[in-house]
């Protein structure tokens, strides 16, 4: 007898197993319970982070806020010294505008002749200053007026006996010692007066005098 042609299987059914040694109906459940728990961490360590940058936005954010009332402060700091700085150029351009005429009404003192009664000199005060934009008349007055210069004159009313006397008076004004200060008289208006003021005396001739200033220059 041939024994290699014998085969025995002395194992019992219990002993018996399958050629697939871990079955699908266990390995499914620990699969999803893997998947879950790794869908539990990952969601964990997601609302972790989300939570911290949350965190750290809203410190940002208050921080900002601190940051931005600091510097709203700042810049009205900054408006307010700048509206100051404007106003005080702004007095200084007056400053440098102011006119002194005692020189010339002594000038004019001098050459007024003894035949000539003054009655009065007048310098006109000058239009008043536009300081709001009237294409937009709720915006804050300007500090001042933009223009550099400004316009300004000299009156001058007597009375005096003869028309001679008073084109006299007239020519010495337009001498060299008025150049810097004045320009070339006009004559207002002239007239004789209805009667004289006294018996006997002659009727006297009232006139009024302009002559034009040098403009008022605002500068430093």
């Amino acid at each position: 007898m041939n024994t290699s042609s014998f085969h025995l299987n002395l194992l019992t059914e219990a002993e018996k197993m399958s050629s697939s040694p871990i079955r699908i109906r266990v390995m499914l459940p620990i699969l999803t319970i893997l998947a879950v728990i790794g869908m539990v961490v990952w969601w964990g360590t997601l609302t972790t982070q989300t939570m911290l940058v949350h965190t750290k936005t809203a410190s940002v954010i208050e921080e900002i806020d601190a940051k931005k009332a600091a510097h709203d402060a700042i810049v009205g700091n900054m408006n307010l010294a700048n509206e100051e700085t404007a106003q005080l150029e702004q007095l200084e351009f007056y400053r440098g505008g102011c006119v002194r005429w005692g020189e010339t009404f002594a000038a004019v003192a001098k050459a007024l002749p003894k035949e000539i009664q003054l009655l009065h000199m007048e310098i006109p005060e000058p239009p008043p200053q536009m300081l709001r934009d009237p294409k937009n008349p709720k915006r804050p007055p300007l500090i001042g007026p933009t223009n550099d210069t400004e316009k300004a004159s000299l009156i001058i009313a007597g009375r005096a006996a003869r028309e001679t006397t008073v084109v006299a008076f007239m020519e010495s004004l337009d001498s060299a010692q008025f150049t810097n200060r004045l320009g070339k008289a006009k004559v207002r208006s002239v007239q004789q007066e209805a009667q004289p003021r006294k018996a006997g005396e002659a009727r006297l001739i009232a006139f009024e005098l302009e002559c034009n200033a040098t403009d008022r220059r605002f500068a430093k």
